[in-house]
Protein backbone atom coordinates (compact mmCIF):
# COMPACT_ATOMS: atom_id res chain seq x y z
CA UNK A 1 0.00 0.00 0.00
CA UNK A 2 1.26 3.66 -1.26
CA UNK A 3 1.40 6.24 1.47
CA UNK A 4 -0.82 8.22 1.47
CA UNK A 5 0.58 12.54 1.07
CA UNK A 6 -0.37 15.16 3.38
CA UNK A 7 -3.63 16.65 3.11
CA UNK A 8 -2.42 20.45 3.44
CA UNK A 9 -2.72 22.38 -0.09
CA UNK A 10 0.40 22.66 -1.37
CA UNK A 11 2.31 19.96 0.57
CA UNK A 12 4.07 17.46 -1.22
CA UNK A 13 5.59 15.33 2.05
CA UNK A 14 3.86 11.56 2.80
CA UNK A 15 1.42 11.77 5.45
CA UNK A 16 2.77 10.29 8.96
CA UNK A 17 -0.13 10.52 11.37
CA UNK A 18 -3.73 11.88 12.47
CA UNK A 19 -5.10 13.80 14.62
CA UNK A 20 -7.51 12.23 18.20
CA UNK A 21 -8.74 14.91 19.39
CA UNK A 22 -9.25 14.21 23.94
CA UNK A 23 -12.55 15.86 24.74
CA UNK A 24 -12.71 15.74 28.99
CA UNK A 25 -15.93 15.87 30.58
CA UNK A 26 -17.16 19.27 32.20
CA UNK A 27 -16.14 19.44 36.11
CA UNK A 28 -13.88 16.30 36.09
CA UNK A 29 -9.88 16.27 36.51
CA UNK A 30 -8.16 14.48 33.13
CA UNK A 31 -6.93 11.75 35.53
CA UNK A 32 -10.50 10.39 36.93
CA UNK A 33 -12.21 9.22 34.08
CA UNK A 34 -11.71 8.34 30.20
CA UNK A 35 -12.18 11.40 28.24
CA UNK A 36 -13.68 11.33 25.03
CA UNK A 37 -11.51 10.52 22.07
CA UNK A 38 -12.19 11.15 18.65
CA UNK A 39 -9.42 9.97 16.04
CA UNK A 40 -10.29 12.08 12.60
CA UNK A 41 -9.15 10.80 8.62
CA UNK A 42 -7.01 14.20 7.95
CA UNK A 43 -3.76 12.33 7.54
CA UNK A 44 -0.87 15.40 7.77
CA UNK A 45 2.55 15.31 7.70
CA UNK A 46 4.67 15.82 10.97
CA UNK A 47 5.12 19.84 10.12
CA UNK A 48 1.43 19.86 9.27
CA UNK A 49 0.55 18.52 12.56
CA UNK A 50 2.33 21.25 14.66
CA UNK A 51 0.01 23.78 12.76
CA UNK A 52 -3.67 22.13 13.67
CA UNK A 53 -6.15 23.79 15.72
CA UNK A 54 -9.03 22.63 17.67
CA UNK A 55 -10.88 25.07 16.01
CA UNK A 56 -10.11 24.30 12.88
CA UNK A 57 -10.81 20.30 12.92
CA UNK A 58 -14.34 20.44 14.87
CA UNK A 59 -15.86 23.95 13.58
CA UNK A 60 -19.18 24.36 15.99
CA UNK A 61 -21.79 22.29 14.36
CA UNK A 62 -19.03 19.15 15.15
CA UNK A 63 -18.72 20.33 18.38
CA UNK A 64 -22.54 20.46 18.97
CA UNK A 65 -23.05 17.12 17.44
CA UNK A 66 -20.62 15.62 20.08
CA UNK A 67 -22.60 17.33 23.00
CA UNK A 68 -25.98 16.71 21.81
CA UNK A 69 -24.78 12.45 21.08
CA UNK A 70 -22.89 12.45 24.50
CA UNK A 71 -26.17 14.14 26.38
CA UNK A 72 -28.15 11.68 25.21
CA UNK A 73 -26.11 8.72 25.83
CA UNK A 74 -24.82 9.93 29.46
CA UNK A 75 -28.42 11.61 30.15
CA UNK A 76 -26.76 14.92 31.05
CA UNK A 77 -24.04 13.85 33.50
CA UNK A 78 -21.30 14.62 31.69
CA UNK A 79 -21.36 17.60 28.82
CA UNK A 80 -17.99 17.62 27.19
CA UNK A 81 -15.52 20.30 28.04
CA UNK A 82 -14.51 21.65 24.29
CA UNK A 83 -12.13 23.91 26.45
CA UNK A 84 -10.15 21.93 27.76
CA UNK A 85 -9.88 19.53 24.65
CA UNK A 86 -6.41 18.89 23.34
CA UNK A 87 -4.76 17.08 19.98
CA UNK A 88 -2.73 14.07 20.35
CA UNK A 89 -0.69 12.85 17.07
CA UNK A 90 -2.00 8.88 15.97
CA UNK A 91 1.09 7.54 13.88
CA UNK A 92 -0.17 5.69 10.30
CA UNK A 93 2.09 2.51 11.55
CA UNK A 94 0.32 2.51 14.67
CA UNK A 95 -2.61 -0.40 15.90
CA UNK A 96 -4.64 2.09 16.81
CA UNK A 97 -4.89 4.01 13.13
CA UNK A 98 -4.74 0.68 10.98
CA UNK A 99 -7.93 -0.69 13.11
CA UNK A 100 -9.66 2.37 12.12
CA UNK A 101 -8.26 2.45 8.75
CA UNK A 102 -10.40 -1.09 7.77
Amino acid sequence: MTAPFCISTGCTNEATCVPRIVVPAQGWPIDSHEPLRLVLAVEVCDEHFDKLKIDDLAPAGLKRGVRDVVAILLRDKCPPDWERAFIEKVSLDSDEYRAGAR
